[in-house]
């Protein structure tokens, strides 16, 4: 039996994928594959950039590869940075944010 939902989903074509299942009838969004090579990028530039010096950081043009490696980013973070400190106030605000999630799904 055919159902009204279904209306919008027929096509003059019996061998075509409804909408939702055809992988090229959303082309606003790209394909997962595509999505996901994407990511590695911005975490690739950040940890490129972490590398170069200061003046080199802000240089324009930009280039992917620090032309010379320099820790010093990594060494400021460390020495002067609370890197302790901000992680058990991650820690803290996770647990809490849990804490609160499971209590109100579990009056759901």
């Amino acid at each position: 039996m055919r159902r009204a939902a279904d209306d919008h989903r027929r096509t003059d074509d019996p061998h075509q994928a409804p909408p939702e299942l055809d992988p090229r009838s959303d082309r606003a969004h790209a394909p997962r594959h595509r999505r996901l090579r994407r990511v590695p990028r911005p975490l690739a530039w950040a940890l490129f950039t972490s590398l170069k010096s200061e003046t080199e950081a802000v240089e324009v043009p930009t280039h992917w590869l620090p032309e010379d490696w320099t820790g010093q980013a990594w060494t400021a973070l460390f020495e002067t940075g609370n890197i302790t400190d901000w992680f058990v106030n991650s820690l803290v605000v996770s647990v809490c944010v849990t804490t609160v999630v499971l209590l109100v799904s579990a009056l759901a």
